[in-house]
């Protein structure tokens, strides 16, 4: 089976400690999914973005532009824990880590300049972050007619 490319960005806002996330399975037809958090973490904010997606079944090469999230599949595929983790962190990847056990990944970086599908995947994360900070922790598919521009990208 060919891994799919697994399209992951994630947006912090220090002031407000929320965040948001977005991820896009760049397949045929592509599906993705949005979702946010209060009281997050930079690190929370990557495990959950990287922990959703890898609902998504099938080997997976993660492409994104987040520093965190990279450092995570580096870890994953090393089969260590990354440094600085708090407990409540420390819980999340070990979610992480059950929803990759058993999975082929892949990383590939990527820049999210203008009218990229990178740049379509932040434009998403960086909503959820606002619709975190004022609804709270959430999870919802990206709309269909939303992901079908990302055919002539």
């Amino acid at each position: 089976m060919t891994a799919a490319h697994l399209l992951i960005a994630v947006d912090f806002n220090a002031t407000y400690s929320c965040a948001g996330f977005a991820f896009v399975r760049l397949a045929a037809p592509p599906v993705g999914s949005a979702g946010g958090q209060r009281r997050a973490t930079p690190w929370t904010a990557a495990i959950h973005a990287l922990t959703a997606a890898l609902a998504e079944p099938g080997p997976a090469t993660i492409v994104t532009a987040n520093a965190k999230v990279a450092t995570l599949v580096v870890a994953l595929r090393a089969s260590a824990v990354p440094d600085g983790l708090t407990p409540a962190e420390a819980r999340a990847w070990e979610g992480l880590v059950k929803a990759a056990a058993g999975r082929a990944l892949g990383y590939a970086p990527a820049k999210a300049d203008p009218g990229t599908p990178a740049a379509f995947c932040a434009a998403w994360a960086e909503l959820a972050s606002e619709r975190a900070k004022s609804k709270g922790d959430f999870i919802a598919a990206i709309p269909k007619p939303n992901l079908a521009r990302l055919a002539g990208v």
